[in-house]
């Protein structure tokens, strides 16, 4: 019996999608057992049945069988024979050798000196075939497509033969034998890829015992061979890929008496050189070996099954081809193939491994990797405006709360979503990067809006969505109706007696808005004195307002009032935020008559005093008319309760006569105020009252 096997596995790899600078704790993984299979030899998964999980191929060396175990979605295997009394089975593999479609079964047997396929119909059915049972010692078969005419050829090396060979399959699943290389040693495993980047497929042998060194044999182009050795020392078991990631193909071997496990670096020349490296020289016995990003952290990583040390390990690439070794599994005796694959389909690479001698078993490592792959940003809540609100704007500022990622240096970024329907069909959506408000603009009037926010960590591009969805309407307010003025009509002349409680009114404007309810604001000048005279009379409910225009007139300087006075005004309501002026400004005068002085020849100014202040008490303006017998300079100030001077309404030189002073009371608080006014060392009060 053939103390030892060794195998190399040519897994199809599925490229998981993980996160560039994703950071993961330590892989651990959970031993599970597929089944027991007598000194297994080889192991190759793969989704054989084609029902979307992956099924598991076994080769048993002493059973003599190739096995199956079909994967029912939830890692619960159910075992078949696919072949028996095949004499020490090795190297298993799938592929669809006759291209029906669907994948075929291929392994060779060393005590039989046989290469067989299994045509499979994609139901779990196979039917064999025979591809040569003239190759003494078969160690390792390839399937590959060697002569890039669209079918898949087999390689194989045979260890007492000394030989590489390969058949050409003509596309039926009928075989031709082709040679390789001859002459090499114990020849024990077999891979092959292009090497050269030149657009074919080369080979690549390692030998058993150490008595040859590994060997890429470079394909001209026509299927014949050159020899090139590798530098650096023998390989038992051999396996190319792009392990630094450069665009070129490496080459990873493993010495079974020297225990050094290494690989050669490309140089990526049109007639490549290598580099040594090695990756450890403490692997006793390496036996299988394959390369994945384990970790998913976007390089490869190294696999390999250790026979003599019964472990199987993996070494983990930092990015640079520096490799930390980490252990999968120990106490397996005879390990002696690997192989990485998402066995249980949850978005990371588990490891499946076959182990000869006392174990007998074909297993699968669990990776717990997958449950630290990254997670969503937290969800926002959102702020303003409030749901349901009723908004008198076609331009709104939403608002909401800043949220955290799984990573606090990461910012998080924010897109608002709103929609006219509450389902959020056909909805639109705007990146406002890491603000918390966007301002919706041009709404519709009279429509109704649906929103809400969502989240997005750009690491990851995982996303949340907020907590709520809120709604508003949007209501444009509508304005007052327009109104006219009504009395006095509009250019009419009043003598001054006929103006006294003259009624001013206009017409009532009504609001269409719900619970809007108009006030009007009237304002009125008069003009023709030395100084016009402003009223303003606001929040008025009613529609009029009794003016007593002589009493007004009185305040002022009449001796400059010669012949009429001009009374402009108008009036504007205001209901919510809504505002309209009346639909034109009236007009009315009112003439002297001999109630109302109207010149120097009027009456003779005999006394020192204050002869009224109106309106008093007042809420924007009041006049203080006072009469001065003689000119004088003259001072009047307005104090509070506490005797502190608030302002001085007037320093300066006035004529005899009848004089007005304005009090302004925009700045004032309400309450009770004295007007000290002093001439010609005299001295008047005079108590006003504000009101707001």
């Amino acid at each position: 019996m053939l103390s030892k096997i060794y195998t190399i596995l040519f897994p199809v790899i599925f490229l998981i999608s993980l996160p560039v600078g994703a950071t993961f704790a330590q892989i651990n993984f959970t031993e599970h057992t597929v089944g027991q299979l007598g000194e297994a030899s080889s192991v190759y998964a793969v989704d054989l049945d084609t029902d979307g999980d992956v099924d598991i191929l076994g080769s048993g060396y002493e059973v003599r069988q190739i096995a199956c175990w079909l994967n029912d979605g939830d890692q619960e295997f159910s075992f078949d024979v696919i072949a028996a009394g095949f004499n020490g089975a090795v190297s298993v593999h799938a592929a669809d050798i006759n291209a029906d479609g669907n994948l075929d079964v291929i392994a060779g047997a060393t005590n039989d000196g046989s290469i067989r396929w299994w045509a499979g119909d994609g139901e779990g059915n196979f039917n064999e075939n025979v591809i040569t049972n003239n190759f003494r010692t078969v160690r390792a078969i390839y399937p590959v497509d060697l002569d890039s005419d669209g079918d898949v050829d087999v390689l194989g090396a045979s260890y007492s033969n000394h030989v590489i060979n390969w058949w050409e399959n003509d596309g039926n699943g009928n075989f031709s034998e082709q040679s390789v290389g001859a002459n090499y040693a114990r020849a024990n495993s077999v891979y092959a890829v292009d090497i050269d980047s030149d657009g074919d497929i080369d080979v690549i042998s390692g030998s058993g015992w150490g008595e040859e060194v590994a060997v890429w044999w470079e394909n001209n182009g026509n299927e014949q061979f050159q020899r090139n050795n590798l530098n650096g020392g023998a390989a038992s078991v051999v396996y190319a890929e792009d392990i630094d990631s450069d665009g070129d193909m490496d080459i990873l071997g493993g010495a079974q008496y020297s225990d050094a496990f290494y690989w050669w670096e490309n140089n990526g020349e049109g007639d490549p050189e290598f580099q040594v490296h090695m990756i450890s020289d403490q692997v006793n016995d390496p036996a299988g070996l394959s390369v994945a990003d384990l970790d998913a952290d976007g390089d490869n990583d190294l696999l390999c099954a250790v026979w003599a040390e019964g472990t199987f390990k993996w070494w983990e690439n930092d990015g640079d081809e520096q490799f930390r070794e980490i252990l999968i599994s120990d106490s397996l005796n005879g390990a002696c193939s690997i192989q990485a694959l998402d066995i249980d389909a949850d978005g990371d690479l588990d490891v499946v491994g076959a182990a000869r001698g006392a174990s007998d078993r074909i297993l699968w490592w669990e990776s717990d990797l997958a449950e630290d792959e990254p997670v969503p940003p937290d969800t926002c809540d959102l702020v303003s405006p409030a749901n349901d609100s009723v908004l008198a704007d076609l331009s709104m500022q939403l608002n909401w709360t800043r949220v955290n990622g799984p990573d606090e240096e990461v910012i998080i970024t924010y897109q608002p979503q709103w929609s006219a329907t509450e389902d959020f069909a056909g909805f639109e959506m705007q990146d406002t990067e890491n603000d918390t408000f966007f301002v919706f603009e041009n709404l519709e009037d009279d429509s109704d809006y649906w929103w809400r926010v969502q989240a997005t960590d750009p690491n990851t591009e995982l996303t949340s969505i907020s907590n709520q969805t809120w709604h508003f309407i949007t209501s444009m307010p509508e304005p007052p109706s327009p109104f006219n003025l009504l009395t006095p009509e509009n250019e009419v002349i009043i003598s001054v007696d006929d103006s006294r409680n003259t009624s001013m009114s206009w017409e009532l404007s009504a609001d269409p808005d719900p619970g809007d309810t108009t006030q009007y604001d009237t304002y009125i000048l008069i003009t023709g004195l030395d100084e016009p005279i402003s009223l303003q009379f606001l929040n008025l409910i009613e529609t009029s307002i009794s003016i007593d225009y002589p009493e007004i007139l009185l305040r002022s300087d009449i001796e400059y009032w010669e012949e009429s006075l001009l009374v402009n005004w108008y009036v504007e309501t205001i209901s919510g935020a809504d505002t309209i002026d009346c639909n034109s400004e009236f007009s009315f005068r009112i003439e002297a008559n001999s109630g109302v002085p109207s010149g120097p020849s009027g009456s003779v100014i005999k006394d020192f005093e204050i002869l009224s202040t109106y309106p008093n008490p007042f809420n924007s303006t009041t006049s203080i008319r006072y009469s001065l017998p003689v000119s004088s300079e003259v001072s009047i100030s307005l104090f509070d309760l506490n005797g502190c001077r608030v302002t001085n309404l007037l320093n300066g030189w006035k004529s005899t006569g009848m004089h007005v002073a304005a009090i302004e009371a925009a700045t004032l608080p309400a309450g009770l105020y004295i007007v000290r006014l002093e001439a010609n060392e005299m001295l008047l009060l005079q108590k006003v009252a504000v009101i707001k």
